[in-house]
């Protein structure tokens, strides 16, 4: 028995099953192993090439380029997906035949095996080979870390007949947060009955099983259960892109007849969904980190430490999956999976998979997938040391996407943000965008938004007056804070013309004076200016001047500064629509000059001027 306490049995006999084994003898492995996998090689190969005529390249943003680099064979080869299955279930089958004479026996029989069967026939038909992709409820057995993945509630269910009174059973809950990452909860346990107990002195009788059943000494069971609690999160998102970390906590009991202990253990994880741009991901998990028995001094079995790696590769617009993983158990040998999926159809997916150590095959499994709306069902079908098995398993999704949960709740923060920061109240738009970026912290735009504010609001949290000169403040405001510090400077000495004994308009000028590298303006600068020739009508001239001196366009620019500050200023429209008529954009001054007659169509001169268009 592989993982029972090691404590003394005292008069117990445990009698096994007889179990069929394969004869290696009547075949050369090695030679079976390279013809095997020469013919997967020549099959796969074949079945892999896509026709112009394959769904996948009627997709909208499916590239039909010569030669179809990113896809194996180009454009050529298969000319029925149902045809692509067949030949993978064949070729899944044959190989599950050839390859049986490989078989070898596992190494390391150390406590705790049962934890390292597996979870979920969808992972069990890829030969194990779940670690870079766990993209559904088996997260929470397989790789903790890429439960981030999962956006919606999802619960799996798995049971397997090993063999006779033998059964597995798995059953997974996750649970996503839009803020807070994802949660999860599994349920592991091996149950194995139908062994006979009886006293040690009767082994030497010839009739001691009759004997045994006579008196009545009964029946036991090894149980070992195991419940694992997971969290996962993305981390690292202002360094690393698509990184997250996971850990995993498990409450181990196991029980032989009347011997019992109970461990607790502990899992690191991480999951990468996507290296760079390339569709390929990478998980790492380092199992039984920390290991201690409950009693202390129940039993001496030690949890052994387990490094499991692996590497998954989509293709085919993500209808086919590729994977490997590698796991190195102390004192034991490495062992190796490898696995793919492919999607016949949006509802329909076959899986093959192999698992062994060093040269030595030890499984060999085929797979079914179907899916419908929130449900989904898959099947596995294993071939190995001691026969053959079947798994199945059962996935039910329900509530809504966390995604778009958190898609709605960066959408609403950002327009209460947005719309706090127009109307002036700069402290309360702060605070949104801050919370915003505690769901959105990659958010670039909301970020320069709070670093700008937070240096307004020492000086002003709001200005939210209903006046002309709050109205320009906010106006100088949003130029400095949007990036535009010139046009806020342009503004703010407009709004402190009006107003030059106002210190929070002089202390924002500043600010953005600094900015663009002005010297900034002193308080007894500014006075009042006379009412015949204000700070636009400083532009207006200066415009006039420019024209005069053929410098059209310095004159278009001193207008559009006008035109900022007082978008109904006839006069500057009157002389941007010269400028440009004299730089010979005749079309861009009729359209200035139509504003302007708009405005005021009793304009003489905007119709004369309009009129020598004609």
């Amino acid at each position: 028995m592989v993982g029972l306490p090691k404590r003394k049995m005292n008069k117990l006999q445990v009698t096994g099953y007889k179990l069929q084994g394969i004869d290696n003898n009547r075949v050369n492995p090695q030679r079976m192993f390279n013809l095997g996998y020469s013919v997967f090689l020549f099959l796969f190969r074949k079945v892999s090439y896509l026709s112009p005529n394959h769904p996948i390249t009627q997709l909208p943003n499916y590239q039909k380029t010569k030669g179809a680099a990113h896809l194996p064979g180009g454009s050529r080869g298969l000319r029925n997906p149902w045809r692509f299955s067949l030949r993978l279930l064949v070729i899944g089958y044959w190989l599950l035949v050839v390859s049986s004479p490989l078989f070898a026996k596992y190494s390391g029989g150390q406590p705790g095996m049962f934890l390292s069967w597996g979870a979920g026939a969808r992972s069990l038909a890829m030969g194990r080979a779940f670690m870079a992709i766990s993209d559904d409820a088996s997260a929470t057995y397989w790789n903790p870390a890429a439960m981030s993945q999962i956006v919606r509630k999802e619960l799996m269910g798995l049971n397997v007949k090993l063999w006779e009174d033998t059964d597995y059973n798995f059953l997974s809950y996750v649970h996503p947060t839009a803020k807070f990452g994802v949660f999860g909860i599994n349920y592991t346990a091996l149950r194995s009955g139908g062994f006979i107990s009886a006293p040690w002195d009767k082994m030497n009788e010839s009739d001691w099983y009759q004997k045994v059943l006579s008196a009545g000494y009964g029946k036991f069971e090894d149980k070992q259960e195991a419940v694992t609690i997971a969290y996962g999160k993305k981390v690292l998102e202002n360094y690393i892109q698509n990184l997250s970390g996971g850990i995993a906590t498990k409450f181990i009991s196991r029980q032989l007849d009347t011997s019992k202990d109970n461990h607790f253990s502990f899992d690191v994880a991480l999951f990468l969904e996507s290296l760079n741009s390339y569709p390929i991901s990478l998980g790492f998990k380092l199992q039984n980190l920390l290991t201690f028995s409950y009693p202390a001094g129940v039993t001496d079995d030690r949890f052994p430490l387990t490094f499991r790696f692996g590497v998954g590769y989509k293709t085919l617009r993500d209808r086919m999956i590729l994977a490997l993983d590698f796991d190195k158990m102390m004192k034991a040998n490495i062992g190796w999976h490898v696995g793919a999926e492919y999607w016949l159809l949006d509802f329909a997916a076959v899986r093959m998979g192999f698992e062994g150590q060093a040269s030595e095959l030890n499984e060999s499994a085929v797979g079914l997938g179907l899916k419908y709306k929130n449900y989904g069902f898959d099947y596995a079908f294993a071939l190995h040391e001691l026969g053959t098995s079947h798994r199945f398993s059962g996935t039910f999704r329900f509530g809504a996407s966390v995604v778009a949960k958190w898609e709605e709740a960066v959408r609403r923060l950002s327009q209460e943000g947005m719309e706090s920061y127009r109307q002036g109240d700069y402290a309360l738009s702060t605070e949104r965008l801050n919370k915003l970026l505690d769901l959105d912290p990659r958010n670039r735009e909301a970020k320069r938004l709070v670093s700008k504010l937070e240096t307004i609001i020492p000086i002003t949290p709001k200005v939210v007056e209903p006046t002309r000169d709050a109205e320009l403040t906010r106006r100088g405001i949003a130029a400095y804070v949007e990036g535009d510090p010139q046009t806020a400077v342009n503004v703010l000495r407009y709004a402190l013309s009006l107003q030059p004994q106002n210190e929070t308009i002089l202390r924002i000028l500043n600010r953005a004076e600094k900015e663009v590298g002005e010297r900034p303006t002193e308080p007894e600068a500014v006075t009042p200016p006379p009412a015949a020739f204000s700070y636009l009508d400083q532009k207006l001239y200066r415009a006039l001047e420019y024209i005069y001196a053929k410098q059209y366009d310095k004159a278009v620019l001193e207008c559009q500064e006008v035109l900022n500050l007082e978008p109904n200023n006839v006069i500057a429209m009157e002389r941007m629509g010269s400028a440009l008529f004299l730089m010979n954009q005749r079309e861009l001054a009729r359209k200035v000059w139509m504003k302007a007659l708009e405005i005021d169509p009793n304009n003489t001169v905007v119709r004369e001027a309009l009129g020598r268009l004609k």
